[in-house]
């Protein structure tokens, strides 16, 4: 449901840099959902071209996600990479950071 909710209203998440936090969004939030993926609007047109992706995957970390505000410092958990290929720590670490933001 949610690679075929991104594909159908925001085409910015259908890209190499996204499939990682999309990835970490299903296996590891999809029973933390506050909100259903369908009620989610998609790519925000309102942004500039170039930061789209970063918009689109926030609104929709924060859409399934959040119940209250979540501190600016944890926007960035479901993207965290330390390189590539991505360690073990950096994916225990974002898994970390993912638990407290949900």
């Amino acid at each position: 449901a949610l690679l075929d909710t991104c594909a159908d209203r925001a085409p910015s998440l259908c890209s190499v840099t996204a499939m990682l936090p999309l990835a970490r969004l299903a296996a590891w939030t999809s029973e933390w959902w506050v909100r259903p993926v369908q009620a989610w609007a998609g790519d925000d047109l309102g942004c500039a071209m170039e930061k789209l992706e970063e918009v689109t995957l926030r609104g929709l970390v924060s859409h399934l996600l959040e119940k209250w505000e979540v501190p600016e410092v944890l926007h960035g958990a479901i993207s965290y990479t330390d390189g590539l290929p991505t360690s073990e720590a950096a994916h225990r670490i974002s898994k970390a950071f993912i638990t407290v933001h949900a």
